[in-house]
């Protein structure tokens, strides 16, 4: 932990203020950790272009290790946290890249859960559940191969009669970690299914381990694999329902399934090192693996609404990971209203700081 001396030393030979930014929540938002973590990946592409030649790997170096040196925020000139906005930065948006996943992940986890609001209205009485579905860990070599196959399985799930008849719609996102300890790669699905208000009565239902019979037939596989689902919900057991008095309580019950769901493709902690080219074969393989591909899709109801909202795609190389929420910008600090007055804060190298 970072001693207030040393926060007043760096102040001192900064000639400026050190960056601060809070949520909503007062959690201070990770703007210099994610920075660290991406100089880091800058240096891994850099070492696998020396390694293997291949000039994009020298563009993702440059484009990563100029990410998010620059933010630009308006401020309220007396402090209040809830007036400081981000208002432009210079993000490489590179798959991999551990400020621009962070970003993303807040802005699709802002999406599903307005997808999923919508469908509630539209619904009133929908259910939310929580689904995870596994497959055997692999190795580097397999895991574009295992990915398509779950891709597969998870389509032909879907389309099981049994499965149409309760669900309806989706959000599907994938993971992807890292086992250091095995050197190999779990590739898992996390989902949030819309199902019929009627899905708890017996014709509907569909048992946890039905879940994994009906995932192990679509898979085509010969083992046993790991499925936990569990029903997002508000109430405590034994309230009465009272849907629409419910709804927005529900929607903050749901906004940690999808922030779960929503997290990042691939855990920077795994392929994020000092130790360079212990991390290379993984930022290799991740990077292989991953290129050009979907990580995250909607079905059914789902689908409907974020038609319905026409926002940002957030895998598009043209996102917006300024606006996490869309909304516009305004003027005053809505603590005092104060005008905001613009800070723009830059990353300094030598202190690991942004500094304004």
């Amino acid at each position: 932990m970072i001693s207030n001396f040393s926060i007043a030393k760096k102040q001192k030979n900064s000639k400026g203020k050190i960056l601060k930014d809070f949520s909503s929540t007062g959690r201070e938002r990770p703007w210099r950790e994610r920075r660290m973590q991406s100089e880091l990946l800058a240096k891994t592409y850099q070492h696998l272009y020396r390694k293997t030649g291949i000039p994009e790997y020298q563009t993702k170096a440059i484009r990563v290790s100029e990410c998010g040196t620059f933010l630009s925020f308006k401020e309220c000139p007396l402090g209040h946290h809830e007036g400081k906005k981000l208002v432009r930065a210079n993000f490489c948006r590179d798959r991999l890249c551990p400020m621009c996943q962070w970003r993303r992940s807040m802005k699709l986890a802002y999406q599903v859960n307005q997808v999923c609001h919508l469908a509630l209205l539209e619904k009133p009485g929908l259910r939310f559940l929580f689904l995870t579905l596994t497959t055997r860990n692999v190795q580097g070599d397999k895991l574009k191969a295992a990915i398509d196959e779950m891709n597969y399985g998870f389509s032909k799930l879907m389309n099981r009669k049994e499965v149409k008849r309760s669900v309806e719609g989706y959000f599907k996102a994938i993971e992807v970690t890292y086992n250091s300890n095995r050197g190999d790669y779990h590739p898992h699905f996390h989902v949030i299914l819309a199902v019929k208000p009627s899905y708890f009565q017996r014709y509907y239902y569909i048992r946890q381990s039905r879940w994994v019979e009906l995932w192990k037939e679509s898979l085509k596989v010969n083992y046993t694999p790991i499925v936990h689902i569990e029903t997002i919900k508000a109430r405590k057991k034994g309230d009465k329902p009272q849907i629409e008095k419910d709804n927005e309580e529900y929607m903050r019950a749901m906004s940690r399934a999808v922030a779960e769901t929503a997290k990042y493709s691939v855990k920077p902690e795994d392929y994020i090192s000092e130790d360079i080219k212990s991390v290379s074969n993984i930022v290799l393989t991740l990077s292989d693996a991953l290129k050009g591909r979907r990580l995250i899709s909607y079905g059914g109801i789902l689908l409907e609404q974020r038609k319905k909202l026409n926002t940002d795609d957030v895998e598009g190389e043209n996102v917006d990971l300024v606006n996490i929420t869309g909304e516009e910008i305004g003027c005053n600090c809505p603590v005092c209203n104060s005008n905001l007055i613009d800070i723009v804060y830059s990353w300094r190298i030598g202190l690991k700081e942004y500094i304004g």
